[in-house]
């Protein structure tokens, strides 16, 4: 399966609207009534078995972003489609290439690591701790687990040092996206991709600011609070933002080329999230930049 890459929001949302027209969500709500289906994993490059649901839910209907879980390798779909668009921006591979991503012990990194074995995993540790600097942390049977401590608002790495950049789901978290992007700019060499993910929903026109910080650093929220799942609080982690077109307008002023990537298909598992046709349910798409 092939990516479709757009620039430009009137052919995005134009090949969206083909995708409705043609389905109208009947592979998604056939789906919300499975666990399990066949499909084609595109990491694995074999025969699969999806499971459906991992947990995040829309009142009860399967997220498809956060499901469609290969039961080989393990990952979502979110997690396949950065790794389909990552091994798919280089015509020569990344073997030797050094980059980043904001996430160490997930299966992402994991899976990432075998194609780029330089890759530098991290972790936002907390503002009061060094940037770059190393914490172990005990886990399951104190197991140690080594993190590297990188804030996308102030990276420890050199300007133009890195060959990529990827991040998944950071941005709606970090209430100073344009300064984050600037500093992603930053340390990519000239040419090096930007790859990342986060809820975009296409319908938006303006985009939701669910909360600001005032003066002394204390949480103003503007709307009802919206939390996802961090793997680490039980409450999971502050949503700012719900992202509409101001931000790839924000993308196209800070990078020479900006792109939305879109990849539909149920055999590959790529799907809009949710079965019902609303402004939130995402289609399955991808950021990716180049400096």
């Amino acid at each position: 399966m092939d990516i479709r890459w757009f620039s430009n929001k009137e052919a995005l949302i134009e090949h969206e609207n083909s995708l409705k027209a043609q389905y109208g969500l009947r592979l998604e709500s056939e789906l919300r009534r499975q666990q399990e289906c066949d499909g084609y994993c595109t990491y694995c490059n074999t025969a699969v078995r999806f499971q459906v649901g991992t947990g995040a839910t829309f009142d009860g209907r399967p997220n498809l972003r956060e499901g469609m879980r290969c039961s080989n390798c393990k990952l979502s779909a979110r997690q396949r489609l950065v790794q389909l668009a990552f091994s798919s921006s280089s015509s020569s591979g990344w073997t030797d290439a050094r980059g980043a991503i904001l996430e160490r012990h997930t299966r992402l990194y994991r899976t990432l690591c075998s194609a780029s074995p330089k890759i530098i995993g991290s972790e936002f540790l907390g503002p009061n701790v060094g940037k770059g600097s190393h914490r172990i942390r005990f886990g399951r049977a104190f197991i140690p687990k080594v993190s590297i401590n990188e804030s996308i608002l102030d990276f420890s790495y050199q300007d133009r040092s890195l060959d990529f950049l990827i991040h998944t789901d950071v941005l709606e978290h970090v209430e100073h996206t344009h300064r984050a992007l600037v500093e992603c700019h930053r340390v990519l060499r000239p040419g090096a991709p930007l790859i990342f993910t986060v809820p975009f929903f296409t319908a938006l026109d303006s985009t939701l600011v669910r909360g600001t910080t005032d003066a002394a650093g204390r949480l103003v929220e503007l709307m009802p609070g919206e939390y996802h799942d961090d793997g680490v609080g039980k409450r999971g982690i502050y949503t700012f933002y719900n992202f509409g077109w101001p931000l790839f307008s924000m993308l196209q002023a800070i990078f020479p080329r900006a792109e939305i990537g879109i990849a539909y298909g149920k055999r590959e598992g790529f799907l809009f999230c949710d079965s019902e046709d609303d402004w939130w349910n995402m289609a399955p798409l991808i950021f990716r930049c180049y400096r």
